[in-house]
């Protein structure tokens, strides 16, 4: 889309007067010189014909240092460009300007803005229905609500119209303006509403989330259950040896020295490995309840516990 389709607004029929500029800073000396140096660019370029590059730079300059003959020239920039309404409303405010600084010009950008004002197209935006907090926007821009129904000043070309509001599907529309008075109405449908998230499922867990959770945990509990059967198993061998050790150093009920330690170690053993037995029997269980009660799928492993040497083996299979 070229710079003369590109959607420009009149802001004088949307919000406020354009020619109600807000107060700004006294532009610097090297704004002043920079603008300076764009007007003459600019200029140069529209006398060549180059008027597409050339508004811009005279945008430019006007911003950095607002004057009322570089106000003129962007209008006349605008108006040779065909963006009608921006050229339209640029001349009212330079007529504004001019009267207030007594400068004869005033009558010359009248003048202008009239000559225009004949040839300004206009859209027309209606809603029937307006739910809370309806927003109507105009390439980019909202509309105000007051601006609704009314003819708006509309730079020829494409524009796009969109209509949103809290909860509702947004309502988008490509609007074509032609040149030379057009006049397009168009109306706002009714919103539909936006869909709904689907609340989650108060089902079971899955396996990729909670599920999977209790697996790793029950295979965790088992695996503690596993490694106190293995304590269980390795100290109860040790109390017993080193009771039968301890037994050759007593004669009946009576030990020597040596006898006594050895009965001590074995006891101490043997507690051991009553604890590991303890452990094993309650982290085994626990596990495999965990392992069985976790969610099935049609892939879903199933756990098992099978006698081995030594204690028990806790296993999986697929």
């Amino acid at each position: 889309m070229t710079r003369r389709h590109r959607a420009t607004l009149a802001g004088v029929a949307l919000l406020a007067p354009l020619w109600v500029s807000p107060a700004r800073a006294e532009p610097s000396a090297q704004d002043r010189a920079l603008a300076e140096s764009l007007f003459r660019e600019a200029k140069k370029l529209a006398t060549g014909g180059e008027v597409e590059e050339a508004c811009p730079k005279f945008a430019e300059s006007h911003r950095l240092d607002p004057q009322l003959g570089t106000l003129l020239h962007l209008a006349a920039c605008h108006e040779q460009e065909g963006r009608t309404a921006t050229a339209w409303a640029e001349f009212n405010e330079a007529h504004e300007r001019a009267k207030a600084q007594g400068d004869d010009r005033a009558t010359v950008a009248k003048q202008r803005a009239t000559q225009l004002e004949a040839k300004l197209s206009y859209l027309v935006v209606k809603s029937e229905t307006l739910p809370p907090g309806l927003e109507v926007v105009l390439d980019g821009r909202v509309l105000s609500s007051a601006s609704l129904g009314s003819k708006l000043p509309v730079d020829p070309g494409e524009h796009e119209l969109e209509a949103r509001a809290p909860g509702k599907e947004t309502w988008t529309k490509q609007v074509a303006l032609g040149e030379e008075g057009d006049v397009v109405r168009l109306e706002v449908p009714p919103l539909a509403d936006a869909p709904v998230d689907a609340p989650a499922l108060a089902s079971g867990p899955t396996r990729e989330a909670p599920s999977q959770t209790q697996w790793i945990l029950g295979w965790v509990v088992g695996g503690v259950g596993l490694a106190g059967l293995g304590v269980m198993a390795g100290f109860g061998a040790l109390a017993a040896s080193q009771a039968a050790d301890a037994d050759s150093h007593c004669e009946g009920r009576f030990c020597d020295p040596e006898g006594l330690a050895g009965h001590d170690r074995a006891s101490t053993s043997a507690t051991i490995s009553t604890v590991g037995l303890v452990v094993g029997v309650v982290g085994v269980g626990v596990g495999v309840t965990l392992l069985l009660t976790a969610p099935d799928g049609e892939d879903a492993a199933q756990a098992y516990l099978a006698p081995s040497l030594g204690g028990a083996r806790l296993g999986v299979r697929w």
